[in-house]
């Protein structure tokens, strides 16, 4: 059931059309929460493919932030402060990743997806990365995501981790509140 779904919101993911411009207004929309705000150090992405675009964004708060990306390790994810951008390396998945010296805690997770249902729930890539890292993780967990990425239902078990907010180039989901 979760591959179908996967393969669905795949399809609408890489089909959204204008995609520089609606990552744009979705990190604007970030930007402007009170939990992005008050962190200090922020974990993100280094988006790839048809994810919400973070290179901008990365750019923009190495200096500002302390900016974390994840590296993968054997069944889960580390997260390593970035000065530069132009330190990341090639990682597993041929994702770029920061040097693996792991960092502290952050105060802010950010987290790409497949798709999104409004009660938090979060469908990956299926490898469960995300997942496990987030459990050990004690903050907001934020997701980024295209509007056509939101559907009715996500299947989920007790080893998903919920978003508590998700931002979209339409609007900001508080999954908190539901």
């Amino acid at each position: 059931m979760k591959q179908r779904i996967r393969e669905k919101a795949l399809k609408l993911r890489n089909s959204t059309e204008n995609q520089g411009e609606k990552s744009s207004k979705i990190c604007q929309r970030l930007k402007q929460l009170k939990e992005f705000k008050e962190a200090k150090s922020v974990l993100l992405y280094w988006s790839i493919h048809s994810e919400v675009k973070t290179h901008e964004l990365v750019n923009e708060l190495i200096g500002k932030k302390e900016v974390y990306l994840p590296f993968t390790m054997k069944h889960t994810l580390g997260w390593a402060s970035v000065t530069s951008t132009k330190d990341l390396k090639r990682g597993m998945f041929k994702i770029l990743e920061p040097v693996r010296i792991q960092a502290g805690p952050p105060d802010l997770v950010v987290i790409p997806g497949v798709a999104y249902d409004e009660d938090g729930n979060r469908l990956g890539r299926g490898k469960g990365f995300y997942d496990r890292t987030l459990g050990e993780i004690d903050a907001p967990k934020i997701a980024l995501a295209f509007e056509s990425q939101i559907i009715g239902d996500v299947s989920s078990d007790h080893r998903d981790q919920p978003m508590d907010i998700i931002i979209t180039e339409k609007r900001i989901i508080d999954c908190r509140m539901r």
